[in-house]
C-alpha cells in the first residue's frame, strides 16, 4: 500500500490537503499526541558490513599492453 494511503487511513486526510512537509509534520504530532522522532532503523549495508561486490585491483594500462602486445 503507497504511504499516501497508509497515512489517508490512519489520519482521514489527504496528504496533497498540506503544502510542505512541515505542515504534515505538524499535523502529525498533534493527531499522535507526540513530537515526532527520527530514528535510525538499519544502517545500510556497505555502512555496517563493508562493499557488498568485491574489489578488483585493475590496471587498465598493463591490461592495454597485455592486449596489444607484439609476440
Amino acid at each position: 500500500m503507497p504511504a499516501g494511503e497508509i497515512f489517508k487511513a490512519l489520519t482521514g486526510k489527504e496528504t496533497r490537503d498540506f503544502n510542505s512537509v512541515e505542515e504534515i509534520n505538524k499535523y502529525v504530532e498533534e493527531w499522535s499526541g507526540k513530537p515526532l522522532e527520527v530514528k535510525l532503523v538499519h544502517e545500510d549495508v556497505v555502512s555496517c558490513r563493508g562493499s557488498v561486490l568485491p574489489v578488483k585491483d585493475f590496471n587498465p594500462d598493463s591490461s592495454f599492453e597485455k592486449a596489444f602486445k607484439d609476440d
